[in-house]
């Protein structure tokens, strides 16, 4: 009884650091990568109207070429701040595919591992993947979840 005890407690901590890994990529990453998105969108409109301010400029007879000037220099940064922010968008995507695809591999073949280490009753594979997971950090266990 103990040892199934045992097992059971070992698959807890298994399926606690699977948890713990797909939230790490989930709050960490995706929502990075989120935050980026919403951070181009609101450079691309601020783009969009210090590009039409600056066009009001040019048709109107009146307008002081200083203005124009000055409404240019901040269309041209608010245009550098928006390409900029377009780019990190493509490379975190490009990380965020390539990094999503490694960590749930990795996290589901040592679930898988555990799984039917547990349910076969090979206690050697359970330790060995137990052993693997030690050496990473793991969540405790709490009464409260």
């Amino acid at each position: 009884m103990l040892r199934i005890a045992n097992h059971a407690a070992a698959l807890d901590n298994c399926l606690r650091y699977f948890q713990s890994a797909v939230e790490t990529l989930y709050e960490k990453t995706i929502v990075d990568t989120l935050e980026t998105i919403n951070a181009t969108e609101a450079a691309r409109i601020e783009f969009d109207v210090c590009r039409h301010e600056l066009e009001a400029l040019h048709s109107q007879a009146t307008a002081s070429p200083t203005a124009i000037h000055v409404a240019g220099e901040k269309a041209t940064v608010q245009r550098d701040k928006y390409e900029r922010l377009k780019d990190d968008v493509r490379v975190k995507l490009r990380l965020l595919e390539e990094n999503r695809i490694k960590v749930m591999t990795k996290q589901l073949e040592r679930l898988q591992t555990a799984l039917a280490a547990y349910f076969s009753g090979n206690a050697e594979l359970l330790a060995v993947a137990i052993e693997e997971l030690r050496s990473l950090n793991v969540p405790n266990s709490s009464l409260l979840l």
